[in-house]
């Protein structure tokens, strides 16, 4: 096929319709144009909804993200001032010997485990 004949056969594509099919075929062509259009947009109002919805979302997720660091810093400075209080109390306290009853409470635990001290008879 030669292009004379394919220039032919595109100048009698006018002629296999008459006029009101071309006006049906153009009014078909522009309501599907304005159709995908109209998807489109909808799409992308539906995508810019979405954005706007996640960046609300991560603005509260920021903002309990840092509520949680502020109060887990609290958090671990109050453990680190009990612990540092008990430490304290505990070297306060006399290096004494124990009572009878913490004594043979200490000395029960040994049997237990298996030791043998003379102290506990």
């Amino acid at each position: 096929m030669k292009f004379a004949d394919v220039l032919r056969w595109v100048a009698s594509i006018p002629r296999w319709l008459s006029a009101e099919a071309w006006l049906i075929l153009a009014a078909l062509v522009m309501l599907t144009a304005i159709a995908g259009y109209s998807f489109h947009k909808g799409v992308q109002e539906e995508r810019d909804r979405q954005t706007a919805k996640n960046a609300k979302i991560e603005g509260q997720a920021s903002t309990g993200r840092e509520k949680a660091a502020v109060e887990r810093s609290v958090d671990q400075t109050s453990v680190a001032d009990r612990l540092e209080k008990r430490n304290q109390d505990a070297q306060t306290l006399p290096d004494g010997t124990p009572d009878a009853r913490e004594f043979r409470y200490r000395c029960g635990q040994l049997r237990d485990a298996g030791v043998r001290v003379p102290e506990c008879g």
